[in-house]
């Protein structure tokens, strides 16, 4: 941690790990490593407007790669430890074969989870009672989960950014009228299903499983907000 007259920076960096996790299926297999830096930095600067109130600004940037000792076996529906040397071919071998060879401990991504994922955001007073309050989040491309079919198809869930805006305006010291605007471009973003998240995405057959695969988010949404503090 870093502070100076008008800025504050900090940096983190962990490593993670996990023995004997408990999987959808509540049963404890499997380990997690999880590696991870963070960068944060809060910063003032001089309001461009002709107002003695400064500008605060802020930025936060997180790596994070997980990784998982298991995978999900397609062939078998059952989750496996490491791989084999059969490899990715494992799902064109029968049940009794993939379960004879001699496998070697082996991470692969965990998914889900964004390696990279950036906030910015600045409060930028207009009047000595009038603030503008604009925030962007960027997500990196993730990999969908291990037991995810959309994963085994090669999918994944592409990067975006959001905007987000938030306009506060005090009047006779003890009201606040605010008018927040999340997602302000009306941006079409997915996440990826929760659980197994194993229907996929064939909506001309039969489902896979009952968890879907994505979930579409909300676009944009609008939020009046009045407060009276006595």
């Amino acid at each position: 941690m870093k502070e100076g007259r008008s800025i504050l920076q900090e940096v983190s960096i962990y490593y993670q790990r996990y023995e004997n996790v408990i999987k959808e299926e509540a049963e404890n297999a499997g380990r997690r490593r999880i590696y991870g830096g963070e960068y944060k930095l809060n910063f003032h600067m001089k309001n461009f407007l002709d107002i003695n109130i400064p500008i605060k600004s802020y930025l936060n940037y997180t790596f994070t790669e997980a990784l998982s000792q298991i995978h999900y076996d397609r062939n078998s529906k059952k989750w496996r430890t490491g791989t084999s040397v059969a490899g990715d071919n494992e799902v064109y071998l029968p049940k009794t074969t993939v379960d004879l060879l001699p496998r070697q401990e082996e991470y692969t991504t965990l998914g889900d989870i964004a390696r990279h994922k950036l906030n910015l955001g600045a409060n930028i007073p207009i009047l000595h009672n009038l603030f503008v309050d604009l925030r962007t989040q960027y997500v990196g491309k993730r990999t969908l989960y291990l037991s995810n079919p959309l994963r085994w198809e090669g999918k994944t869930i592409d990067p975006y950014a959001l905007f987000h805006l938030h306009i506060s305006w005090e009047f006779f010291k003890a009201m606040n009228l605010a008018l927040k605007i999340n997602n302000l471009f009306n941006t079409g973003i997915t996440h990826p299903g929760v659980d197994l998240a194993n229907a996929g995405d064939n909506y001309y057959a039969r489902s896979q499983g009952f968890r879907p695969s994505l979930h579409p988010q909300p676009g944009r949404s609008f939020l009046v907000m009045f407060t009276y503090t006595f």
